[in-house]
This record gives structure tokens, C-alpha cells and sequence, in this order.
């Protein structure tokens, strides 16, 4: 689906231009203060990972938002296409809207399990290099161009599991759809009949009635 890859890649490219101010946030001078270097980098990694991965899975919450907005426009334009379609075919005809079925929310798994990024602190020698040289902007540089590969990896799975969510709420709202529009129609038909019937009958009754009066006279 062209809108989810459109979706998706517009996901990556504002997370990771949001990178550079997680890793300011977590790698900072005081959190290197009371702590070892290994215990303070452990730390500032462990950090700036759950940060990335918390904005990617608020990113996909409202990717899905959108998407399912998308898709809700997909089928009032297809019922306004299709409503069009009736009436030329029968100008008397006219049909509710279609309201869809508010579907579930899926929630995005959490990104960069199982990762490890701890090959990057050999960039630190000590702190006067990493925050008054440019040790820490080589650090930063390292980390991203080992968090993004895994970081498409993770957006192919959740465009997987999006996918078949939304092949499967297309399809049962497009059904839902057809039924609606089935049921109304018949029922408008039946209601036309029902009325030249009526017509037909009240038609053969004033033919009784004007040769009841003939004969009379």
C-alpha cells in the first residue's frame, strides 16, 4: 500500500531527525558525574535506546491513526461513488450514509530488542576529549549508522503486521459496505412495487366503480 510506505518512511525520517537531541539529552556532562565511564556510557546508551524506541512507537500509533483515517475516506468516497451510480439508474432512490465499524487498535512492538551498541564507547577516552572535542560527535555518528539498519528492520516487521491489518478492515468494511447498500436498495425496490400495486389496485377499483355507476344509470 503506496500511503502506509509513504507513512512509514516519513516515520524514519523524523525520529532519527530528532536523534541528535536524545543523544544531548543522554549524554550530557552530569550524567558522567558520580559514576565510572563504562557505568556512565552503559547508562547514556541503555538511555538514548529507549528514547528512540519509545518516539518510533508513538510515531506508529499515529501512523496507524492516519492511516485508518485513509482508509475510513477510501469507503465514504466509494459509497458516494457508488450512490451516484444508483441514481442515475433510479433518480428516487436514496441511501444513508455508511458508517464504518471503528476498527481495534494494533500496538507496535518495541524497537531494537536484542540490539547492542556497546561497540561504540570505544570513541570515549576520557571526558575533557569526549565533551570539549569532537569525540562525542563521532560517538553520535557511529551510533545512528548502527541504530537505522535496525531501525528499517523493525518499520518492515510493523509495516507487515499494519498491512494485514488493514488488507483485513478493508475487506470486511467493503463487504459491510456492499450489504448496506444491498439492503437499502431491495428495500426501496420493495417499496416501489408495494406502490404500483397500490396504484394498480386503486386503478382496477375506480374501473369497478365507474361501471357500477354506468350500469346505476
Amino acid at each position: 500500500m503506496q500511503e502506509l510506505d509513504e507513512l512509514l518512511y516519513y516515520v524514519n525520517q523524523r525520529v532519527f531527525y530528532r536523534f541528535n537531541d536524545f543523544f544531548k539529552e543522554a549524554f550530557n556532562p552530569s550524567a558522567f558525574n558520580g559514576k565510572s565511564a563504562q557505568q556512565a556510557l552503559d547508562t547514556a546508551i541503555d538511555d538514548i535506546v529507549e528514547m528512540t524506541a519509545f518516539d518510533f512507537a508513538q510515531e506508529l500509533r499515529v501512523t496507524h491513526f492516519r492511516l485508518a483515517q485513509f482508509i475510513e475516506k477510501r469507503i465514504s468516497n466509494r459509497f458516494k461513488d457508488d450512490s451516484a451510480k444508483l441514481k442515475e439508474m433510479n433518480p428516487d432512490f436514496s441511501l444513508t450514509p455508511y458508517e464504518v465499524e471503528e476498527s481495534a487498535a494494533i500496538e507496535p512492538d518495541q524497537a531494537f530488542v536484542g540490539t547492542s551498541y556497546t561497540s561504540v564507547k570505544s570513541y570515549y577516552k576520557n571526558n575533557k576529549s569526549f565533551f570539549e572535542k569532537n569525540e562525542k560527535e563521532k560517538l553520535r555518528n557511529a551510533l545512528q549508522a548502527l541504530m537505522e539498519p535496525d531501525a528499517l528492520k523493525y518499520l518492515d516487521r510493523e509495516k507487515v503486521k499494519i498491512s494485514h491489518w488493514a488488507d483485513n478492515w478493508i475487506e470486511q468494511e467493503a463487504e459491510g459496505l456492499r450489504q448496506h447498500m444491498l439492503r437499502q436498495a431491495i428495500d426501496q425496490i420493495e417499496s416501489e412495487r408495494i406502490v404500483l400495486q397500490q396504484q394498480e389496485i386503486l386503478a382496477q377499483w375506480k374501473d369497478l366503480f365507474s361501471n357500477l355507476v354506468a350500469e346505476r344509470v
